[in-house]
């Protein structure tokens, strides 16, 4: 927990050296996760590394999904997907594209998470991309069984009995961790 805190802290400086000084970083989360990010925030401000620390509402988690550093890309974009507000997904689809991997991995986490079928085409696609690093695509995989959407049950499929290793296999967990997959799979079945 501690790793944590201090990796918040340095988040908190960075936003200050990047002039947003006067934001909190308290994720509107419930539970443990919320109060140590708020408490950890709080040392922050004690400690003179950034402004006085309340409550990031969405559209601030929005902004900083954008930041030019893609550490603070990656919090706001995690804390996006624990909030599962869909106004979130043309932004998180955007980061797909990121150039930072860790911050494209945890976009897909998020995009799953929400479970807005939008985001079905633009992590097949990851899914798909060969020159995509294999943890990204391993983690599009578990975000589209998250999705329980035809088009993602048939990537899945492709991708379940094309691949092999970790991401065949997190594409096979993905579909059988998908709602609904029996009944998917008799969409696709009658489909051909």
């Amino acid at each position: 927990m501690k790793t944590f805190s201090r990796i918040v802290v340095w988040v908190c400086g960075l936003l200050m050296l990047a002039g947003w000084s006067g934001l909190a970083l308290a994720v509107p989360l419930a539970g443990p996760l919320a109060q140590r990010v708020q408490a950890a925030c709080q040392r922050a401000h004690q400690a003179g590394l950034m402004g006085r620390v309340e409550q990031v509402d969405q559209d601030t988690l929005l902004t900083l999904a954008e930041a030019p550093c893609p550490q603070v890309r990656a919090l706001s974009i995690y804390a996006l997907g624990e909030t599962r507000d869909t106004r979130a997904v043309k932004t998180l689809i955007a980061r797909l594209g990121d150039d930072d991997k860790a911050v494209r991995r945890i976009s897909a986490r998020a995009l799953g998470k929400i479970g807005d079928p939008a985001a079905a085409e633009p992590l097949i696609a990851t899914l798909e991309n060969r020159l995509e690093p294999l943890a990204v695509r391993c983690v599009a995989a578990s975000a589209l069984g998250m999705l329980s959407d035809i088009r993602a049950a048939r990537a899945l499929m492709r991708a379940a009995g094309a691949e092999h290793g970790a991401l065949q296999a997190s594409a096979i967990n993905a579909l059988h961790n998908m709602k609904g997959f029996l009944e998917l799979k008799n969409q696709l079945t009658q489909n051909r």
